[in-house]
């Protein structure tokens, strides 16, 4: 599936569209160059489920939760990772990735290509494109 953004509105439509996928995927895989907007589609995916906090770039701490009003575990955060400053798939290891991996808790990994060989299987990846300053190309697909 593909999309094409060009407004603040487009943007939550497509993030609209993509909160059908929360039941049935629960890893998601942002990739796309810096500034294509990976951490804004974070921020507009925590605005419609309403979480606790507006999602920013977990860039320094690398892993951010945040609280959701209705849900019980593990439906009652969401985690928001950004693995952009990792060298290595030992420091993700040592960061308890797997873990995070297998739990059933909706989670948001920004670079992800450090970790692909441990990309669950049913993921959703979700490429951002930034063609220009002002249009942005989503697609989605799973591992």
């Amino acid at each position: 599936m593909k999309w094409t953004i060009q407004s603040a509105d487009d943007l939550l439509f497509i993030a609209r569209q993509l909160l059908e996928y929360t039941d049935s995927h629960r890893k998601w895989l942002l990739k796309g160059q810096p500034g294509a907007g990976k951490t804004t589609l974070c921020a507009a995916l925590g605005q419609l489920l309403h979480t606790d906090e507006k999602p920013s770039s977990p860039t320094y701490s690398i892993v951010q939760e945040y609280g959701l009003p209705h849900g019980t575990p593990p439906r009652h955060i969401v985690r928001h990772l950004d693995l952009y400053r990792l060298n290595t798939i030992e420091e993700a290891l040592a960061l308890g990735i797997e873990d995070m991996l297998d739990d059933q808790v909706l989670t948001w990994i920004e670079w992800p290509e450090i970790i692909e060989p441990l990309w669950p299987a049913g993921a959703l990846l979700i490429h951002i494109d930034a063609n220009d300053e002002h249009m942005r190309h989503i697609s989605i697909s799973t591992t």
